[in-house]
């Protein structure tokens, strides 16, 4: 009986990660540059007993489309690298973001995560109208105040957990020289609320898969208990 109990947990664990996944991607439906992250389910063999979990994340491989904004602190990265915004002691990686300046002189987006420059460290301007250069250089007035850094970072592991947990401050990753900045551009999110929900409604149907294994298995020991007894 103890299979089927690891079945029932193994379903609605997978149930369960769905659904945060899905939350997660909705809650970013207008982060810039955000890319959703899908569960791919894998098959239970009986051969070789129930895995411990039924499901691995992975992010659609569509190429990334710019939109034009002409909002001059909305960058897009062009390339194989990636922007990096600092929230606390982690870095989080984006392909894109919109910016403001705040009272600071820091680059923030609307989460108040700060753009990191070249080399590492929170970017500083003075000035909330930048010219941004394809190399990241930014200029104010003519002059340069700083260069925003592009950073390169394994796809798989951007995709796997450091684009929601990021890295650590500890530990940034080498800078990328052949990235393109895009000034007044974005990168829109990629994610479908009507797929979102879709999927949010395959997720509740997988935790009741998982709860009536767990009420057949319960069914089942009853009845095995009710034989032994008839049996003594």
């Amino acid at each position: 009986m103890a299979g089927v109990s690891e079945l029932a947990i193994a379903t609605i664990q997978s149930a369960q990660h769905r659904i945060e996944l899905i939350a997660n991607n909705v809650s970013n439906i207008n982060t810039p540059g955000f890319r959703s992250s899908r569960v791919f389910q894998q098959v239970v063999d009986s051969r070789s007993g129930i895995p411990e979990s039924m499901s691995a994340t992975v992010s659609p491989a569509n190429s990334p489309v710019m939109r034009t904004t002409d909002r001059p602190l909305d960058i897009a990265v062009a390339g194989s690298a990636f922007l990096l915004l600092r929230q606390g002691d982690r870095l989080i990686p984006v392909s894109s973001a919109q910016l403001h300046l705040d009272a600071n002189k820091q680059l923030v987006d609307d989460h108040g995560r700060i753009l990191q420059s070249v080399g590492g460290g929170d970017l500083v301007v003075s000035a909330s109208n930048p010219q941004i250069l394809q190399d990241g250089t930014i200029l104010v007035g003519g002059q340069p105040e700083g260069r925003v850094g592009l950073f390169v970072i394994d796809p798989t592991e951007a995709a796997n957990g450091a684009s929601r947990l990021g890295l650590s401050v500890d530990a940034a990753p080498p800078q990328s020289e052949d990235a393109i900045v895009r000034q007044g551009m974005i990168i829109p999110s990629d994610v479908d609320l009507s797929v979102e929900m879709a999927n949010l409604t395959q997720a509740s149907r997988m935790a009741e898969t998982g709860a009536r294994i767990f009420k057949v298995a319960d069914e089942l020991l009853g009845s095995a208990a009710s034989k032994l007894g008839d049996l003594r």
